[in-house]
């Protein structure tokens, strides 16, 4: 399942700090001539309750932040790349879930990913599953702004039996995007929102989910940076 994961992860992923204070001492002069000055209250830390975001999270987590509330654990030879079967607020439809977070930007995106499902060939589960979480995404976000569904040009699955050999192949994409702009900006300083089905086998598929967030561009580079430091 782990390797499932991961391939889903980085498909979705190429498709698209908090600080510790310490308080310092000092020296207190003797309590018959002065009474202890009172130790200033430590501004509190945000907690799961008061983000906001998709699956209760928001952007700019510290990692510390994220694994003290999912429990994530490295997504191996995936730098910044955390995954937990837990969310703050998780979904029924999704039951793992993928935290993206730089060093320096925080959580940039998050991955929820639905558990395999059996499959007819003629795809009529991944659409009816598929219409599910997208009808209400569009409840809550607007029509999306864009939808590949379409079968590539001149592939041989195009027979309507054919339909889960198409997804399988890559040859027959199915996903729609939210993207984020000046006229339609999207809630809780999300870049882009996007929905995908992916057939595992001929007869199993899963549905996977990619919130970005704003400042995914600046976690990019980072990931970049370090993946290619060994150069």
């Amino acid at each position: 399942m782990k390797n499932f994961f991961a391939i889903l992860v980085t498909c979705l992923l190429l498709m698209g700090c908090q600080s510790h204070q310490q308080a310092a001492e000092s020296v207190s002069p003797p309590p018959t001539t002065q009474a202890a000055a009172p130790i200033a209250a430590s501004a509190p830390k945000p907690q799961p309750s008061s983000w906001v975001g998709p699956f209760g999270i928001q952007m700019g987590l510290t990692k510390q932040q994220v694994l003290d509330a999912t429990g994530a654990q490295a997504l191996p030879d995936n730098p910044f790349t955390y995954v937990s079967s837990k969310a703050p607020k998780g979904h029924v439809a999704f039951q793992n879930y993928a935290y993206t977070i730089g060093d320096q930007s925080g959580l940039c995106s998050v991955v929820g990913l639905g558990d395999e499902f059996d499959a007819d060939a003629y795809g009529n589960a991944v659409r009816s599953n598929f219409s599910t979480i997208e009808g209400a995404l569009t409840k809550k976000y607007g029509e999306p702004t864009s939808t590949d569904k379409d079968l590539a040009t001149g592939s041989i699955w195009s027979e309507p039996k054919d339909w889960m050999m198409g997804l399988l192949k890559n040859e027959r994409p199915y996903r729609v995007d939210w993207n984020s702009s000046s006229a339609h900006p999207l809630p809780d300083h999300l870049a882009l929102i996007r929905l995908n089905a992916r057939a595992t086998s001929s007869d199993k598929a899963a549905l996977a989910i990619l919130y970005r967030f704003d400042n995914a561009d600046a976690c990019d580079k980072e990931v970049a940076a370090k993946r290619d430091a060994s150069l």
